[in-house]
């Protein structure tokens, strides 16, 4: 990465913590960086936010999606997916997948693609982690219901096997309810950001970390506020 990106950077509120209200909203940060070098490296972040509300749209737990990255009307299936998500024409037939799973699939790999064209290094060890805890929670689900948990796994070549996951999906199983489960996934998230995140280098790598940490932080809130209700994490 070339230069240091001084003036995007110190034009960025500081963080507060997980169930802290957030001090930027996510559409801010993104016309914050509009047309600048970093701008894909934030976009890929959020793509997340947009996957997670296409989930919820197609669940029926929201009416009217407000999109970040992809469109409204890609939010709600209504148009194709971005041509980085879009399902090959022949999928691999070795082991049979549900849509949802084949589409996180996809996007992790082209976190990764993004990471390796733009020597991102957070990009990279950021999926890998993000795909350890997806693949980690999805092993233990099936164990507990005494299913093969292979057909749950995505990009199991980029999954992380840090120590770090196993205690995360360790205490994420001693929770008692649902809510203390979705609070131990966005801490235990917000911990390994706090390690992992470029602090004051000014360089590229610090605004994808950032948004990271931001649409952590935007999750919690929404549980945290008055009226917030868990969700899967």
């Amino acid at each position: 990465m070339i230069g240091r990106a001084y003036y995007l950077a110190t034009g960025l509120p500081t963080l507060g913590g997980p169930g802290e209200r957030p001090p930027l909203e996510l559409v801010d940060l993104l016309a914050h960086v509009e047309r600048s070098r970093v701008e894909r490296l934030v976009e890929v972040v959020l793509m997340v936010e947009d996957l997670r509300l296409r989930e919820s749209f197609l669940r029926g737990e929201v009416e009217d999606p407000e999109a970040l990255v992809m469109t409204p009307e890609q939010v709600r299936s209504e148009a194709p997916l971005p041509q980085e998500l879009r399902a090959p024409e022949v999928e691999p037939e070795d082991v049979p997948r549900l849509p949802v799973d084949a589409l996180w699939e996809r996007y992790a790999r082209w976190v990764e693609d993004v990471g390796l064209h733009r020597r991102s290094r957070f990009l990279r060890r950021w999926i890998r982690w993000e795909v350890g805890v997806r693949n980690a929670l999805a092993t233990a689900r099936a164990r507990a219901l005494e299913l093969d948990p292979e057909p749950y796994l995505v990009a199991a070549e980029l999954s992380s096997d840090e120590p770090a996951v196993g205690a995360l999906v360790q205490e994420w199983e001693a929770a008692t309810d649902v809510a203390s489960s979705f609070e131990v996934l966005i801490r235990g998230r917000w911990t390994w950001l706090e390690w992992h995140r470029p602090w004051f280098t000014f360089e590229d790598d610090e605004f994808p970390a950032y948004a990271a940490e931001l649409a952590l932080q935007h999750r919690w809130w929404r549980v945290a506020r008055p009226g917030g209700q868990a969700r899967a994490a």
